[in-house]
């Protein structure tokens, strides 16, 4: 990525998730794309930290994020869920100072009902920033998620 920054698409992907089909999404949207990826034995708090500090860097130096997506790598245990609601949280802020963009919560079928409950709870919160909050999975959903799915009125991308 080249200085000075200017329209940002980032990829967070947590270690064993499959990011390509993501990276993919950002560049289409002409943005330059940064792809943040959990190493192997990195413990899910300093990712998050790591990511946090990153991103802030790069809005300091003048980029404006116009998408994020976050990429589950499987189920994950109380830390992993943690780290995620923290990189949500550092994602969405300089889109919400912006006033728009574009976050995506994705992952395979091991992440459907977190990363779903996640946006459900994200959406809410981000409501009447110009944040839009969607989720993309490599599977399709059960016909149950479907249907709570078509009753939430949740978009996909």
């Amino acid at each position: 990525m080249t200085q000075p920054y200017g329209r940002i698409g980032v990829v967070v992907a947590e270690a064993g998730a499959s990011s390509a089909h993501h990276a993919d999404a950002v560049r289409r949207t002409g943005a330059e794309l940064l792809v943040l990826r959990q190493r192997s034995n990195e413990i899910p708090e300093t990712f998050a930290r790591r990511c946090r500090d990153r991103l802030a860097e790069i809005t300091r130096a003048g980029a404006c994020i116009v998408e994020a997506r976050l990429v589950g790598g499987g189920r994950g245990r109380g830390d992993k869920i943690l780290a995620r609601a923290a990189l949500v949280r550092t994602l969405i802020a300089p889109m919400a100072r912006q006033g728009h963009g574009k976050l995506v919560l994705a992952g395979d079928a091991d992440d459907v009902l977190a990363m779903r409950g996640l946006a459900a709870v994200v959406r809410t919160q981000a409501a009447g920033t110009g944040v839009t909050i969607l989720t993309d999975f490599d599977a399709p959903p059960s016909e149950a998620e479907a249907r709570a799915d078509d009753d939430a009125g949740e978009a996909r991308t």
